[in-house]
């Protein structure tokens, strides 16, 4: 991560990370490998994905991501629960959520 992305998170060495719609995990499991020290959470709403996430995760060593079936619109973890939140397909899934109002412009993201 560089750039805007890591200055809007201030987070340079995150120890909590929850990726929303991870899909297949490909992400997640990069953010584990850059951040060893760090729990990954990523969430996804497809019981395949979440299956094949993991799969993945374990041929290729990953140990710090935990694939899970949760609803982005309605997660169970507390507020401030993560250091790093990454949602890079989900926010487009999810165009006019009143829940994912505090997301800043796109522009943010891809400058």
């Amino acid at each position: 991560m560089h750039g805007p992305r890591r200055r809007f998170s201030q987070a340079d060495s995150p120890k909590t990370i929850l990726d929303v719609g991870c899909g297949f995990g490909g992400t997640s499991r990069t953010l584990a490998k850059k951040y060893p020290e760090a729990s990954i959470k990523a969430i996804t709403i497809s019981p395949e994905q979440q299956k094949r996430a993991t799969e993945l995760a374990v041929e290729q060593g990953v140990g710090n991501a935990e694939f899970m079936l949760m609803d982005a619109l309605n997660m169970d973890f507390p507020d401030n629960s993560f250091d790093l939140v990454w949602a890079c397909e989900s926010g487009a899934t999810s165009h006019g959520s009143p829940n994912l109002h505090h997301l800043p412009p796109i522009s943010v993201w891809s400058s």
